[in-house]
C-alpha cells in the first residue's frame, strides 16, 4: 500500500509539473491577490457579505474565485495569470442576489510581483432637501 501512495505521489507531482509548463507556455504567472472592500464611509465589509471575482485574458480560460468577506476583505492565494487583462468584482450580501458593489478594472503586473492589490469602495451620493412646510 506505502509502494502504491509513493507511485501515486510521483505521477501528481509529474501533473502539476506538466501543469505548470503549459501555464508558461500560454504566458500565466503565479500570483496573490488582495481585494480591501469598504463601505462609503471607509469601513471595512465583512461578514454578511461574500464576493466574486473573475479574470479575464485573451487566450486563457477565465479565473473565478468566489468567498466570504473576512474583515477587510478578500485573499486569493497562488492564482495563474497573464500579466494583464481585466477584473470584474462583486459584492453582495449573503442572503440577496442585488450587487451592493460591483466593478471592472483592468489589471497589469510584472511577472515576480508577490502580490496585486485592489480597493473596492462603495460610493455614495448626498443630496440636500428643502421642506416647503413644517407639515408632513
Amino acid at each position: 500500500m506505502l509502494d502504491d501512495a509513493i507511485e501515486a505521489a510521483a505521477e501528481i507531482r509529474k501533473r502539476v509539473e506538466a501543469d505548470q509548463r503549459e501555464a508558461q507556455k500560454v504566458g500565466l504567472h503565479a500570483i496573490d491577490v488582495q481585494i480591501m472592500v469598504v463601505d462609503w464611509n471607509g469601513k471595512p465589509l465583512g461578514g454578511d457579505f461574500a464576493g466574486i471575482v473573475e479574470f479575464r485574458s485573451p487566450g486563457v480560460p477565465l479565473v473565478s474565485v468566489a468567498d466570504v468577506l473576512t474583515g477587510n476583505g478578500m485573499d486569493i492565494d497562488d492564482l495563474r495569470l497573464r500579466p494583464s487583462g481585466t477584473l470584474y468584482f462583486v459584492v453582495r450580501k449573503k442572503m440577496y442576489t442585488d450587487p451592493y458593489i460591483e466593478g471592472t478594472t483592468d489589471y497589469d503586473f510584472k511577472p515576480g510581483t508577490p502580490v496585486m492589490k485592489f480597493r473596492a469602495i462603495q460610493h455614495s451620493q448626498k443630496f440636500k432637501t428643502r421642506a416647503k412646510t413644517l407639515e408632513r
